[in-house]
């Protein structure tokens, strides 16, 4: 008597967050959004994918192929590990990832050449060679800073006419299984 009032305990206290699990995803994921979704199973890794259908137990996507084909594939929210949904382009980000990328392209190479110039002069410096006055470290230094802002500027360009994209992470239910056990019931949760 004493296992079944354990058993029944056990059911009262599972069962709840159990249902509200599996109703969260299927409420918040709108009829064909664009989500990224990851399925080990069907080595899908953050892949690109639409939305057709979140039901209590599966996921109906959309996954696009290679042209203009595509294939449905459902897939149970147990195979489930990672999913986000698409919540637009941001424009302003990408124009800030543009201008860093474009003057880290031309900005580290140019610190590389400054500081190979201030090395070469000091070399020469102290071989006593007569100072030739080309200025080489600042000539460089003054280039890589132009460069670097002109990097930065087609960069930020490049970065605000293509964007990136914002993802928002969805709680994929809590998979929980109920198997005999020899003491009794036993109950397997992951998350």
């Amino acid at each position: 008597m004493p296992s079944a009032v354990r058993a029944l305990a056990l059911v009262a206290v599972v069962a709840p967050a159990l249902a509200h699990a599996q109703r969260a995803p299927a409420d918040s994921l709108a009829r064909d959004a664009v989500v990224r979704v990851t399925v080990p199973g069907l080595r899908l890794n953050r892949t690109r994918a639409v939305a057709e259908r979140a039901t209590a137990d599966s996921l109906r996507l959309r996954l696009r192929l290679a042209g203009p084909d595509s294939v449905a594939i459902a897939v149970a929210w147990a195979d489930v590990r990672e999913l986000s949904v698409s919540r637009g382009t941001s424009y302003g980000r990408g124009a800030a990832r543009g201008a860093i990328a474009g003057a880290m392209v031309i900005g580290v190479p140019g610190v590389a050449l400054t500081a190979y110039a201030y090395l070469y002069e000091r070399r020469r410096a102290r071989e006593g060679a007569i100072c030739e006055c080309y200025f080489g470290t600042a000539i460089v230094g003054a280039l890589t800073v132009a460069g670097a802002g002109a990097g930065a500027i087609v960069g930020a360009v490049i970065g605000a006419t293509t964007g990136v994209e914002r993802w928002q992470p969805v709680r994929v239910p809590a998979r929980v299984g109920f198997a005999p056990s020899p003491q009794g019931l036993g109950v397997r949760v992951a998350f």
